[in-house]
């Protein structure tokens, strides 16, 4: 089956969802705004951003069933994460900082401690966290393993359900 990259997480968080579970449905690729229908009851299920659907939540136009977080977000501490009735499901996008390889040691250690202390801030995390982002800072063999178990994992998902990039 073939999607847009820019709906890659979304498709690949449902086909990991259907390869853990056993359950299928039909992934239907949207090219437009697939909110709309979401909200009117055209479209019964999506694999939506946290970002993009928590105020929709919140105010009820739309029922949250389960977040694809490892833990349940704290934007929205009543919904559960979908790991807590299908044990190791996590499917959340990421974003790390990397440096080329055969960057000095000195330099990726004063990286590492500049990111940690700014995901530390309390005035980053107040303008991160309502929007969903929660910071997960890692040590360099942390980041670099779990990149690992990411590519894993999602080679995984791409190879079962033949997804195809366009």
């Amino acid at each position: 089956m073939k999607t847009h990259r820019r709906e890659l997480l979304r498709h690949a968080a449902a086909e990991l969802f259907m390869m853990m579970t056993g359950i299928k449905f039909t992934h239907v690729p949207y090219k437009g705004n697939y909110l709309t229908d979401l909200m009117g009851g055209q479209v019964p299920l999506a694999f939506s951003p946290l970002s993009s659907m928590a105020e929709y939540v919140k105010d009820g136009r739309v029922h949250a069933v389960g977040v694809t977080t490892a833990a349940r977000a704290s934007i929205l501490p009543d919904v559960p994460a979908i790991g807590e009735s299908v044990p190791d499901y996590v499917a959340e996008g990421w974003h790390g900082l990397v440096a080329p390889k055969g960057t000095p040691v000195d330099v990726v250690a004063k990286l590492e401690a500049a990111t940690r202390a700014s995901v530390a801030d309390p005035s980053l995390q107040s303008r991160m966290l309502p929007l969903g982002l929660e910071p997960a800072p890692m040590t360099t063999a942390e980041f670099g393993k779990f990149i690992a178990d990411e590519i894993d994992k999602w080679a995984k998902v791409i190879k079962y359900a033949n997804i195809k990039v366009n």
